[in-house]
């Protein structure tokens, strides 16, 4: 759905975390009237490929299109992805097996389609003629390599990826066997729900060119080598990315022309969003990753500027289960009733979106509209206070981002904390540092964004909930880990609302994140920026249908 139009809404952060929330959520991908048992229905080829309608006018090809977004990437292969940007930046560069639409459905990529001969084999028709950039052959092999990257043993795998999140996303999948050259069969332990959600996202599913694999080894991290849109170039860290257009791309537009248009595009990271703005009017970007909002009046005034609304966003306070003084679940409610989410939508966010009550998005077929959720009470935050040994109170160091918005908002909760006797210090760090410090554990709170837009509630709470997920809290609760485990191996999706919901009930007693706000990304371009097409995430722009008008 092409939306390139001056809304009344706008953004506030990308990423950090791989969580969050508002857009609307898709069912299972391949939910069936049986239960856990039940074979999925298969899914035929006669599903397309994601394709936009035609455009109001015919696209132009040619140009570079220069982009502002807030962060840097980690590394630019999605298998050892450790911060969401290294997902983002790997959208120009690589296809995942499966993509998603606009409207958050499961549609073919690489492969053409898909079927279920049981509940624990998945079977994909890989798509014939496609090539990486380095002219290594997509096939079923490369399938196989690719997965076998994530689910490996580092012991006596040479070139498996390591323990990242793309293997939390594929924990169930036992092997990759090759049934022919462009067919390809997943035997599973059990049952997953959420597995063709999961085959969508990079960190689990972009294809690398084994060829450039066991010629680069570890340093893959440099040397991206996918089947995207656009083949890498060159990476300055911290200054830019360039990319340019693969003349071997496999995707066709509705003329037939070859995708994608743009001959380059230099992705710029610029931290301070009012440097990227600036940027923008001068005309030395053409693109902003998102807005603040007190900046929308701005870019409304400006007739060579337009706005487009896509993914969702989620803030939340990451709370340190394991350490005091969060491993004390009373303290941490303590936390949750002092927040006043309401005005912080407001006042801070423009009005953008709206309080987040829990992990998943108030929108999404998953989310329980009865649970028992936070409020701001100080008269049950002293009680808690009370009940956790704390009655006047106590203090915490919370890391944030040292960006202007996230800044503005850690000191207005300092404010409201302080209301019940809750002393929040607030620790500044650039961006990276304080993935670094949140991945190692180093912190007692910190703040964080992320989107709960996946497909499958399961992508979303199995990486941050279960135990044995990639976790940044250390949360644990056993009840918890059963539930998810039978949801997700669960294909009925009445039976799987259930089971989230008793999840979501738990999670909300247990309080080991503080859910703060919900809300849609604004983009800002200039007119000449044509193609945009929003998606449900932050993980799935698709790049090779934008263009420039001359």
């Amino acid at each position: 759905m092409l939306m390139l139009r001056k809304p009344a809404m706008v953004v506030i952060m990308l990423l950090v975390s791989l969580v969050g929330a508002c857009a609307p959520q898709v069912g299972g991908p391949t939910p069936t009237p049986a239960g856990t048992g039940a074979v999925p229905k298969a899914t035929s080829g006669a599903v397309s490929v994601a394709t936009p309608k035609p455009a109001v006018e015919k696209p132009q090809r040619g140009g570079t299109l220069v982009y502002a977004i807030r962060g840097e990437a980690g590394e630019l292969d999605p298998a050892q992805v450790t911060t969401g940007m290294t997902m983002f930046y790997g959208q120009f560069m690589f296809n995942t097996l499966l993509e998603i639409d606009s409207a958050g459905q499961v549609r073919p990529g690489l492969a053409e389609s898909w079927s279920y001969p049981d509940p624990k084999t998945l079977v994909l028709n890989l798509r014939k003629g496609v090539k990486f950039h380095d002219g290594t052959d997509f096939n079923a092999e490369a399938v196989k390599f690719n997965i076998g990257r994530m689910i490996g043993n580092p012991a006596t795998d040479p070139y498996q990826a390591g323990p990242q999140y793309g293997r939390t996303l594929l924990a169930d999948v036992k092997s990759v066997d090759v049934i022919d050259n462009y067919t390809v069969k997943f035997n599973l332990g059990t049952p997953q729900a959420a597995l063709l959600g999961n085959l969508t996202i990079n960190a689990a599913a972009a294809m690398f060119s084994p060829t450039a694999v066991k010629k680069w080894d570890k340093e893959t991290r440099v040397h991206p080598v996918g089947t995207g849109p656009f083949e890498f170039v060159e990476w300055v860290k911290d200054d830019h990315l360039t990319v340019k257009r693969f003349d071997g791309y496999w995707r066709k537009d509705e003329y037939g022309d070859q995708l994608p248009y743009l001959d380059r595009v230099t992705m710029k990271p610029i931290v301070d969003a009012s440097v990227r703005l600036t940027n923008l009017r001068t005309g030395d970007v053409d693109l902003t990753a998102e807005l603040e909002p007190a900046q929308l009046p701005m870019v409304e005034a400006d007739k060579s500027l337009k706005t487009a609304q896509w993914g969702s966003s989620a803030n939340r306070i990451f709370l340190n289960n394991a350490a005091p003084p969060f491993d004390n679940k009373a303290l941490r409610q303590a936390v949750a009733w002092a927040i006043d989410r309401e005005s912080i939508v407001k006042e801070l966010y423009g009005a953008i979106g709206e309080a987040s009550k829990y992990m998943l998005g108030s929108r999404g077929w998953a989310f329980d509209p009865t649970g028992k959720f936070y409020t701001k009470d100080n008269a049950k935050a002293k009680a808690k206070l009370a009940e956790g040994g704390k009655p006047n109170g106590f203090k915490f160091v919370a890391k944030i981002s040292n960006a202007p918005l996230p800044l503005r908002v850690a000191q207005a909760l300092k404010a409201q904390l302080a209301e019940v006797g809750i002393e929040m210090e607030i620790f500044p760090l650039a961006e990276a540092q304080l993935v670094s410090e949140r991945n190692a554990m180093n912190y007692e709170a910190s703040f964080g964004t992320g989107t709960a837009s996946d497909v499958d509630p399961n992508t979303t709470l199995y990486p941050f909930l279960h135990s044995k997920g990639r976790q940044y809290t250390k949360y644990i609760n056993s009840e918890v880990d059963k539930l998810l485990d039978k949801a997700a191996t669960t294909y009925d999706q009445a039976e799987r609302k259930v089971l989230y919901a008793q999840v979501q009930a738990l999670v909300l007693d247990d309080s080991p994140y503080i859910f703060l706000q919900d809300g849609p990304l604004v983009s800002a371009m200039n007119q000449k920026v044509m193609g945009f097409i929003p998606n449900i995430d932050l993980y799935h722009l698709q790049w090779d249908w934008l263009w420039l008008k001359k």
